[in-house]
């Protein structure tokens, strides 16, 4: 794949995290429960609940952009 900002060439990997990072319209601070709901619907229960969560990513090292669907 192409980067669409500055034409290199993109690398294929994951962005995982022990934690989560996920996009809400408020924050939310309700702790555990919340984190395994909202990485669960984030990622259509692909890991199990004890494998950290993580989403295929293109990364551009010219640019440093990183690019994924949601």
């Amino acid at each position: 794949m192409d980067c669409p900002f500055c034409d290199g060439e993109m690398e294929e990997g994951v962005l995982q995290s022990n934690y989560g990072i996920f996009y809400l319209e408020k924050p939310c601070l309700t702790g555990v429960p919340f984190r395994l709901k909202a990485r669960n619907e984030a990622l259509g229960n692909r890991p199990g609940p004890f494998q950290p969560p993580f989403i295929t990513v293109s990364r551009c090292p010219r640019c440093r952009k990183i690019l994924f669907d949601y």
